[in-house]
């Protein structure tokens, strides 16, 4: 499991030769394991100089500037998502059009496909404001459990 700091979640999608590092190690991670968890933390960067509405659209940028490199690197794993505005900045930069919801796997949560560059993947979806305390890890247990 990598849980990500602050300073990850801001500068992963501006700073390449961080991101290419991580990515790295990320993907000799789930090649050896067979999969794995990145973990937002939390450690909070809302209380701090820049906070608010910018710092959340850099955060989800981000973000998604590592999920696309991530899949550029040709992981093929069930993807998971947390609220809607990181989805939609996911969508921007990865260009995915559409997802296609499969089957709910715990009430709001939601096993989607998605295609990106011509290969099909699936994406676990999530609204980051409501659901179990607990529901990481009952969707790492039910995913593991299943083969999803």
């Amino acid at each position: 499991m990598f849980t990500l700091s602050a300073g990850q979640k801001i500068h992963l999608g501006s700073d390449r030769q961080r991101r290419e590092a991580f990515v790295q190690e990320v993907t000799d991670t789930y090649n050896k394991e067979g999969a794995l968890l990145i973990d937002v933390g939390t450690e909070t960067v809302a209380d701090g100089p820049g906070s608010g509405e910018p710092l959340k659209d850099t955060i989800a940028h981000s973000m998604s500037e590592l999920f696309k490199s991530i899949l550029d690197e040709g992981v093929e794993a069930t993807w998971m998502c947390v609220g809607g505005d990181t989805l939609q900045a996911l969508f921007r930069v990865t260009g995915i059009s559409a997802i296609i919801p499969l089957r709910e796997i715990l009430a709001g949560v939601v096993l989607a496909r998605f295609v990106y560059q011509g290969k099909e993947g699936h994406i676990i979806t999530k609204s980051g404001g409501f659901g179990k305390e607990n529901v990481i890890e009952l969707l790492w247990n039910e995913c593991k459990g299943s083969g999803t």
